[in-house]
């Protein structure tokens, strides 16, 4: 198909029940083909399942510094709030400003550094949600 050329619903109902069709032949010969790709789909399926490989930063760590170094570069989490003096709060967000640092970051590797526990960070990590 051009670049540009926009396709007729009929056209995109085809595509979708020919993708079906190969999906679920594919699933009922419990072989892993490769399933055709068009426009519509923009490249899904066209890596076998058994040919995707497992990412190795995904694998389950043990050392203390590894787990650390997870936490200080985990990007996610949930939101809490704190409360500080306003004179107190100015000038943490100036120091932090001068450091190109953000509280949170800031919060995270104080944490990490000086309040948790190697035990503790172990602990948590093993815990944590997969």
């Amino acid at each position: 198909m051009a670049k540009g050329k926009r396709l007729t619903p009929q056209q995109i109902r085809e595509q979708e029940e020919a993708a079906a069709a190969a999906l679920a032949a594919a699933e009922e010969s419990d072989t892993n083909p490769v399933v055709p790709t068009n426009d519509v789909f923009g490249g899904i399926g066209d890596t076998p399942k058994n040919e995707i490989k497992e990412d190795p930063a995904e694998k389950e760590l043990t050392r203390f510094e590894d787990i650390r170094n997870y936490y200080e570069a985990y990007t996610g989490g949930k939101q809490s709030t704190f409360y500080l003096p306003e004179e107190l709060l100015r000038k943490l967000k100036a120091k932090l400003s001068e450091e190109d640092m953000s509280i949170t970051d800031k919060i995270k590797s104080l944490l990490l550094t000086y309040y948790f526990e190697d035990k503790e960070l172990k602990d948590s990590y093993q815990k944590r949600p997969k």
